[in-house]
């Protein structure tokens, strides 16, 4: 196509180390375990720093600038809430429930606040991202398809997915350019049952393998007491298939929903709702994440930090982050360059949007 012709292929890397990412890994897991987890705010604007810092797209890196105050105040509020919640219900046995509901009903102000204050803070060549105040959209996505996946017993699953990054792309924006998300909902359907098929293959032949092991090891433990191990081992084995069985269904879903979020995302002028006949984008994406790669990382993953004692996990995040990310393709229509730099003028005489008493970071 004419609109894929123009576009020209734009470089993205990851730079983070194991060995660098461990010494902020630990000073953070230390100093919050000392100051009772008040550290934790800083731990996370230390962590996403190093993430944002060594994400280099065309040869310029990323930067996330929050303030880990604002976060502090954050998390001050949840627990302060989590504590009243808990003092009261030892009084009023209904004062969890109602806590419960009015947290729910809560949750599409906190998820907006919550990706509002994390694009203010993310920054590109100086240019900040910018997220809109939708809160309405908010509710129809983070209280009607939640009650819709309930009442419909997780057959409405696959679209609250579809919503939810339908609602995260599209409220997106960098200077005064957004981001357009254009994916159906059958594409998270068809791999989201074919994950659901794979969970159920495994959990069958985990099931038919435990009986054969049962036949065969029955007449040892017929006739005298029954050996531990030998009872245990079909047990085993069932566990190891079935957990087999759902690191690959995993790992086959979140390589398509990646692929299929970001194949279908694109950077573009016009409003989102004005998107209505095929546009040439500013920029595009394209996701590449393979099933077999993601399985492998996530099975050495989970093995390194058992057998480490955790102390491989900055090992497993790095080497994660660095597939999804150098995973992805990035094209652009123009230089980046002469784009942030005509966006800082053109945003520089609007003004940016200033933080307000609310400007806190809810997310834990």
């Amino acid at each position: 196509m004419m609109q894929d012709k123009m576009l020209k292929p734009v470089t993205l890397e990851f730079n983070g180390k194991a060995g660098e990412y461990f010494r902020v890994w630990i000073v953070n897991v230390l100093l919050s375990i000392v100051t009772l987890g008040i550290y934790s705010a800083w731990a996370k604007v230390r962590n996403k720093q190093y993430f944002y810092g060594n994400t280099i797209l065309d040869g310029s890196s990323f930067e996330y600038t929050a303030s880990p105050i604002a976060i502090l105040k954050g998390r001050i509020i949840v627990v302060a809430v989590l504590v009243i919640a808990s003092i009261l219900s030892q009084f009023f046995p209904l004062a969890n429930s109602i806590f419960f509901v009015i947290f729910f009903l809560l949750t599409p102000w906190l998820v907006m606040r919550s990706m509002m204050f994390n694009a203010r803070y993310t920054s590109y060549r100086n240019l900040n991202f910018s997220f809109e105040r939708n809160l309405l959209g908010a509710i129809k996505i983070f209280i009607g398809l939640i009650i819709l996946m309930v009442v419909t017993l997780g057959l409405t699953y696959p679209l609250l997915i579809h919503g939810v990054q339908k609602y995260r792309v599209d409220n997106h924006g960098f200077g005064q350019y957004i981001f357009h998300f254009k994916s159906s909902i059958k594409a998270f359907y068809k791999y989201h049952i074919i994950g659901l098929l794979i969970v159920i293959v495994a959990l069958a032949i985990s099931v038919m393998f435990s009986g054969g092991m049962a036949t065969i090891i029955g007449p040892f433990n017929a006739d005298s007491e029954a050996d531990p191990v030998l009872s245990s081992t079909p047990w085993v084995f069932v566990s190891i298939l079935y957990l087999m069985g759902y690191y690959l269904a995993y790992a086959y879903v979140q390589a398509n929903t990646f692929n299929t979020v970001w194949s279908n995302t694109s950077l573009n002028k016009a409003p989102a709702h004005l998107l209505t006949v095929p546009a040439v984008p500013l920029m595009a994406f394209k996701g590449n994440l393979t099933t077999s790669k993601m399985l492998f990382i996530y099975l050495t993953n989970t093995l390194g930090i058992i057998l480490s004692v955790g102390l491989l996990i900055p090992w497993a995040k790095v080497r994660l982050a660095k597939y999804r990310i150098e995973s992805l393709d990035v094209s652009s229509l123009a230089d980046l360059k002469v784009i942030t730099a005509n966006q800082q003028e053109q945003m520089g005489a609007i003004g940016s949007e200033m933080g307000d008493f609310l400007d806190i970071d809810i997310a834990m």
